[in-house]
């Protein structure tokens, strides 16, 4: 039977490597044209109008 110590360790390393499986995937150089193309698109205007 797993106590909780055990279990917490192995969120916490479940948890961190999600974290390197994402920062890797953002970085990963294959990644960079989309990446550009998308870090402007919160500062495009849009055509519609606000209310």
């Amino acid at each position: 039977m797993m106590n909780l110590s055990l279990m917490g360790g192995l969120i916490t390393l479940a948890f961190t490597l999600t974290f390197l499986g994402i920062a890797l995937w953002a970085y990963w150089p294959k990644n960079k044209d989309a990446l550009q193309a998308h870090r402007l698109i919160p500062l495009q205007d849009e055509d519609t109008d606000h209310v």
